[in-house]
């Protein structure tokens, strides 16, 4: 009755940024009754290519449109800042136009912190309804879901800041994976951007004598869908794997989440994450479907354990599980 669009801006970042933009996008929209729009440029290659690679093939698969595409309004607001502003309950007349931004300074205050809280738990049921799945590009090297052995993707973001898990941690909840997946033929397939392989190899050389066999492709759109259609899927903080994992299929694949990168020196063992009650940032980022928290000591947090076992026992048997098991939460704050 009093149209609100919105017009979401590129964050300067890679893909699992603009990825939790969007998700956070998407709640802001939900909050204050608008339609999600993405500038024109949301997915093209960032200033630097060297450092940005070309996104625009998500234009076919997260099916939300561009600005461009948008009815002319009357009101036109142009403020990045304007964040706070929406989810503080502030009015528009009727047909405005907002451009905001849900990157660094232009959100991060207390007002946007609120309201990010549970923001990818309550969006990513909305962006899953908006995917093409058989958009999504995949390898030449990668089996269609259900062919082949099961497959266990991990992701270890190596970019800007790095996200180290032991050799030791790396082995055990491998050790458990396989044990509930027994007796199923299982393939282990890391992720790391191609850029930083060699420096993941110098950190982690076992690699290989561990079972875990690298992606064999250099393109980030085939790495997100090597996540997205994994059996197991597990991130060890980056965003982009974690947005992978939030367009999942209910059901359709175990998400094992470490701590996301704001918490990584904050959340060492799993006591002290069984406090991620106080952690706006695991709050955030936290989803209930398909997913078993983990902190960076590789234990699931209290009362997750049952749910994993659960999840990977029902992927070997019947290759997923349905929505009472995929929900299944343990955050009073939820």
């Amino acid at each position: 009755a009093c149209p609100l669009d919105l017009v979401l801006s590129r964050p300067p970042s890679g893909f699992g940024n603009r990825m939790a933009a969007v998700l956070f996008g998407l709640d802001v929209a939900r909050k204050v009754y608008g339609t999600l729009y993405l500038e024109d440029g949301f997915w093209d290659p960032g200033d630097d290519r060297e450092r940005y690679d070309d996104y625009r093939a998500a234009w076919d698969f997260i099916q939300i449109p561009k600005a461009s595409d948008a009815p002319p309004r009357p009101n036109v607001v142009r403020n990045e800042s304007m964040t706070g502003t929406l989810v503080s309950g502030a009015e528009f007349p009727c047909g405005t136009r907002v451009h905001f931004s849900t990157a660094g300074s232009d959100c991060w205050g207390n007002r946007c912190m609120k309201v990010a809280l549970g923001a990818f738990n309550r969006a990513a049921p909305m962006l899953r309804e908006t995917v093409r799945y058989d958009a999504v590009p995949r390898a030449p090297s990668e089996p269609a879901k259900g062919e082949g052995p099961l497959r266990v993707v991990w992701h270890f973001r190596y970019g800007d800041i790095k996200l180290k898990v032991s050799d030791l941690v790396i082995a055990m909840v491998k050790k458990r994976i396989d044990a509930a997946l027994a007796p199923a033929d299982v393939r282990h397939v890391i992720v790391v951007a191609d850029t930083k392989r060699g420096a993941f190899e110098l950190d982690h050389p076992k690699m290989h004598d561990m079972g875990l066999e690298y992606f064999n492709s250099d393109d980030p759109m085939q790495a997100f869908g090597a996540m997205l259609r994994a059996d197991v899927l597990v991130s060890t903080g980056s965003s982009f794997a974690i947005s992978a994992a939030a367009l999942a299929p209910t059901g359709s694949q175990a998400h094992i989440m470490f701590p996301p990168k704001e918490t990584y020196k904050s959340c060492q063992d799993h006591v002290k994450c069984a406090m991620f009650g106080k952690n706006t940032h695991f709050k955030m980022y936290f989803f209930a479907a398909n997913t078993v928290p983990l902190a960076r000591d590789g234990y699931a947090l209290p009362g997750y354990r049952a749910k994993e076992s659960a999840m990977l026992n029902a992927m070997r048997d019947a290759g997923g599980f349905g929505a009472d098991l995929a929900n299944l939460w343990y955050e009073i704050w939820v």
